[in-house]
């Protein structure tokens, strides 16, 4: 079986430049956070300043800090109590209200 194919406008090697006036793409935002499953403290690893909140499985705020490139959630909840084991989202939002969320588990 054969294929081919048929290039529409010129055809150049490398990376292809985006059209005058076109948006540039926003920058990742991804994070890391471990260890995932974490007993204690979670780490995080964040790609600007902005803002951390966590929540549990049923959506409810446990917690909400501000936080720079590195953060730690201790397990507590906004009032200090550890929270109980179970799945819980991490969603970071910069300062131009772009979020990413990432989920973890507490043993």
């Amino acid at each position: 079986m054969r294929f081919g194919f048929t290039a529409l406008g010129p055809v150049t090697r490398g990376l292809a430049q985006p059209p005058a006036g076109a948006p540039t793409p926003m920058p990742s935002l991804d994070f890391s956070a471990g260890p995932n499953p974490f007993r204690g403290a979670l780490e995080l690893t964040l790609p600007s300043a902005g803002t951390v909140s966590v929540h549990d499985a049923s959506g409810r705020m446990v917690r909400r800090f501000a936080a720079a490139t590195q953060a730690r959630w201790d397990g507590c909840d906004a009032r200090g109590r550890s929270t109980p084991p179970g799945l819980y989202l991490i969603r970071f939002e910069d300062r131009r209200g772009t979020h990413v969320t990432r989920r973890v588990v507490r043993l």
